[in-house]
């Protein structure tokens, strides 16, 4: 029950011509990772700087109490100044 291999018939080698759209497509997604690296990058950054909205909360109030000075602290720590 042994199938026999025919030793005429070799597998087909891909050729350039196979090869060449391949690697085209290779090199697209592989520039379309990076682009998409980079915006992740981007916005991870971006993400950073959104300001806490308990802080935001925390100043609004400081200001309608009249504490200018301490929402002004509050803000220069915020943004790493103190």
């Amino acid at each position: 029950m042994h199938r026999e291999i025919s030793k005429t018939t070799a597998p087909k080698q891909p050729d350039d011509d196979d090869i060449a759209p391949l690697k085209a497509r290779i090199a697209e997604l592989e520039a379309e990772v990076t682009d998409l690296e980079d915006e992740v990058s981007d916005l991870e950054i971006e993400l950073e700087a959104v300001p806490d909205p308990d802080l935001l909360a925390d100043i609004r109030s400081d200001l309608e109490q009249g504490d200018v000075e301490y929402a002004l602290v509050r803000i220069g720590r915020a943004i790493g100044w103190c």
